[in-house]
């Protein structure tokens, strides 16, 4: 199964924003984010980050010397159940 890539600015499922993306990696304009990238959550007033979750199709590709944040990673910050971060874009799977 493919799952999209996420982008710097995207969202998780209680709304929280990914705040970091790899510089000079972009789709469409806007940077691809990666894993441990910091993430804002509205809900638990903290900046947690992405944490990997799931199969990955290549784990060995790499973006800048960072792995990139895929659909459905968690943020882990202090809500529980953690949320999972959404990709605005799904034309960009691995």
């Amino acid at each position: 199964m493919n799952r999209a890539l996420i982008k710097q600015w995207d969202r998780t499922t209680v709304g929280g924003i990914v705040t970091e993306g790899v510089e000079d990696m972009e789709h469409e304009g806007t940077r691809l984010s990666f894993l441990y990238a910091k993430v804002s959550c509205p809900v638990c007033k903290t900046e947690g980050i992405i944490a990997p979750s799931g199969a990955r199709s290549d784990d060995d590709f790499m973006m800048m010397n960072q792995r990139p944040a895929l659909e459905f990673d968690i943020c882990e910050c202090k809500c529980e159940p953690k949320p999972l971060v959404l990709a605005s874009q799904h034309d960009m799977t691995m």
